[in-house]
């Protein structure tokens, strides 16, 4: 398994904004807006975000060192082993990023005229 993640800053209109990037499990890039970067408040949001990826993926492998040591000892879990596993998993579950939506196409005008016919 490869974890790979970071912060990006793009340059717009002369303000730099930083993102925070990584690639889902299917190797498409996603992106998620964290702040202006002259903003004091962006170095902790930045943080948080973070720790936040960092712990869901903490989540993710200890629920799966977890499940291998299990197979390893060639035991049926108990009830609580199988209760804690599936805690794990869904705590595992890797918060949602909003995607950019793509821009519509233009449609181009078409002008309605009305012509009357004199006699």
């Amino acid at each position: 398994m490869k974890f790979v993640y970071g912060f990006a800053r793009k340059k717009i209109h002369g303000k730099e904004y930083v993102y925070f990037w990584r690639y889902n499990g299917t190797g498409h890039k996603i992106e998620k807006y964290v702040g202006r970067k002259d903003k004091a408040e962006t170095e902790r949001q930045r943080l948080q975000v973070e720790l936040g990826y960092l712990e869901s993926l903490q989540d993710e492998l200890t629920a799966r060192i977890l499940k291998i040591k299990a197979e390893l000892t060639d035991e049926q879990p108990s009830d609580e082993d199988k209760k804690i596993f599936q805690e794990l998993y869904e705590n595992a579950k890797q918060p949602r990023v909003k995607k950019k939506k793509k821009p519509k196409k233009k449609r181009k005008k078409t002008m309605q005229v009305e012509t009357a016919v004199r006699p």
